[in-house]
């Protein structure tokens, strides 16, 4: 794949993480306009619940517009750089964009509309994280040496796996989740899943730096591992203090990465 064609590719996925945030807002506006019992928004207010609610939400916009905004500034920074390692990262920058679809059951479980749509936005959350996770896995593999050119084969590999992985997990309609998802079959072990292939691409990072004898490669690592930290972090942790710590250390993390990696392809 030549650099030009990895350019348009990187750009049409960046427009797309556009049309998720403006579909995000339009869900978002939904939410407050859609009546549920009667009452909508003031009986959503009412909710025990409600708390959690609105700060996912907030977290779901913060990841979604940091995606966009990573994803355009990664995108033009490096237009004229061959990183392997940054191609793929930017993807997984791109992929968090996708968590946008999780406004998407909460705004039909208002509206009392069928779960089975539901189920399905949750799947494709699903793919997106697994679809990450292995385009992290796989820049510490290039990081390492690995020299394989033909980069649309890799990345629909990476596409493939995802979705049937995402789409062949069960997925309870019955039980919708304060994260804003229907709960998944297995979620323990697919978290563990997630956990060991985000450890594996620090672990490639810091293996290209024993082999290469470069200490760029293990700054690359600490800034993967601060990116890899934040995401979980607002993934994964209710507690507000931890989600904003999270974005801190995601964008950050992604500052160093970007940062380390122009350095090292300056000449290239």
């Amino acid at each position: 794949m030549t650099v030009s064609v990895r350019n348009r590719v990187l750009l049409a996925s960046v427009l797309f993480c556009v049309a998720l945030l403006i579909a995000f807002a339009v869900g978002i506006g939904g939410i407050y306009r859609v009546r549920a019992n009667g009452q909508g928004l003031p009986a959503l207010l009412q909710n025990p619940m409600t708390r959690q609610t609105i700060l996912t939400l907030c977290r779901l916009a913060a990841m979604v517009v940091y995606s966009v905004g990573a994803g355009l500034a990664l995108q033009r920074f490096f237009r004229k750089t061959v990183s392997s390692e940054m191609f793929f990262f930017i993807f997984f920058v791109i992929s968090l964009s996708f968590e946008a679809f999780r406004a998407g059951p909460l705004l039909l479980e208002l509206s009392s509309q069928p779960s089975y749509y539901g189920t399905v936005l949750t799947r494709v959350v699903e793919f997106s994280r697994f679809f990450g996770v292995f385009c992290l896995f796989i820049s510490g593999l290039y990081a390492t040496g690995i020299d394989y050119p033909k980069f649309e084969v890799v990345l629909g590999t990476a596409l493939l796996v995802a979705f049937a992985l995402a789409f062949s997990i069960p997925v309870d309609s019955s039980t919708f989740l304060p994260t804003l998802m229907y709960r998944i079959g297995g979620g323990d072990q697919i978290l563990f899943v997630f956990l060991a292939l985000e450890l594996f691409a620090v672990l490639n990072f810091l293996l290209a730096a024993y082999l290469r004898r470069a200490k760029d490669y293990l700054i690359l690592a600490l800034g993967l591992t601060a990116a890899i930290v934040g995401e979980d972090l607002l993934l994964f942790v209710a507690w507000s203090p931890a989600a904003a710590l999270g974005l801190v250390l995601l964008v950050a993390g992604t500052i160093v990465f970007g940062n380390r990696t122009h350095a090292i392809y300056l000449w290239s």
